[in-house]
């Protein structure tokens, strides 16, 4: 069996970077999230990565909160390593020497870009609407970046449209749950109370549709 990881991001087309057997015993799949924190980014990963599990993958993660991300990822079989320093997940990914490299945000596709080995493939996950490298410094990173990727994956058609790069849109999954009843008229907004989120616009476009009257 072959699993298709897409067209390299640019450059010429390179049929060895972007196919991987899976026939090979455990192929290994690193996912990178340079922050100590849990967001939304952070809990991507820990849906992606107990589903590669379940598909026959070898999994570690490093970054994210700690204590969190061991509590959803160790019942899941995902190996969890802290996210101490750029150097410190560079030299991580260079020892974890794994088949592929899953990158979310940019400096943790530096991590990879840096520390991955000429064999593994770099996957990055656009999650945010907006360019890679607003400025001068940080468009030589996009070059390099872009030269390295097998396929950039953007969450979902209104991120792909934004980052003004080829991707491939896969919406963001969630578990399976079984159907709630949905007996009372309610509308939940789920998000972290920040300024970024504009949590405002919601609960306004909730009172101008007058459906709570």
């Amino acid at each position: 069996a072959v699993m298709l990881l897409g067209c390299p991001a640019s450059g010429r087309r390179r049929p060895d970077r972007y196919a991987l057997s899976v026939a090979d015993e455990c192929p290994h799949v690193v996912h990178v999230v340079a922050t100590t924190e849990f967001a939304g980014v952070e809990r991507y990963v820990t849906y992606v990565a107990p589903g590669l599990v379940d598909a026959g993958f070898r999994v570690t993660v490093i970054g994210g909160d700690e204590s969190l991300m061991h509590s959803v990822l160790d019942p899941a079989g995902v190996t969890h390593l802290p996210y101490r320093s750029l150097g410190r997940a560079t030299a991580l990914i260079r020892r974890l020497d794994a088949d592929v490299v899953h990158a979310h945000m940019t400096l943790a596709e530096i991590a990879a870009v840096i520390g991955a080995s000429r064999h593994s493939k770099i996957v990055s996950t656009r999650h945010f609407a907006m360019h890679r490298g607003a400025k001068r410094t940080t468009r030589t990173v996009d070059r390099l970046v872009r030269w390295r990727l097998v396929q950039q994956i953007s969450i979902s058609q209104f991120v792909a449209d934004q980052i003004g790069q080829p991707s491939l849109v896969i919406p963001n999954g969630v578990p399976d749950q079984p159907a709630g009843p949905h007996d009372e008229r309610v509308v939940l907004a789920c998000q972290r109370l920040e300024d970024e989120k504009n949590t405002d616009i919601a609960v306004k476009a909730w009172a101008r549709s007058k459906l709570g009257q």
